[in-house]
């Protein structure tokens, strides 16, 4: 086990593994990402050469995971944040912190 001495710069507001209050409830690790993505391709001969189609279909039940909580405590020393433990908002890269919408791509190949 490390001690904070060991972790130069890290200071840990709570004991380790026991989370901190968000938006959504006490959120204890950073949540799995489970999309589910699909492919499909059909190969179409025309003489020697050949056709490709292609469809592929990303996270396909459009899961909105929150992938980051705002964990600043304090904006400054001694500043409290106003947003400390809001779902999808972060310090570090403005915007929301979801996962990816679906998406659909489709495409053609010719094979020479």
């Amino acid at each position: 086990m490390r001690t904070q001495s060991e972790d130069t710069g890290e200071i840990p507001l709570t004991p380790r593994g026991e989370g901190f209050q968000t938006s959504s409830g006490l959120q204890t690790r950073t949540p799995w990402t489970k999309p589910v993505n699909a492919g499909v391709s059909y190969n179409l001969k025309v003489g020697r050469r050949s056709l490709v189609l292609v469809a592929d279909a990303f996270n396909v039940f459009n899961s909105q995971t929150i992938l980051d909580y705002n964990n600043f405590v304090e904006l400054q020393f001694g500043v409290p944040n106003p947003d400390f433990g809001v779902a999808g908002v972060s310090g570090v890269v403005s915007g929301q912190q979801l996962a990816a919408p679906r998406q659909i791509r489709i495409g053609a190949r010719y094979e020479f």
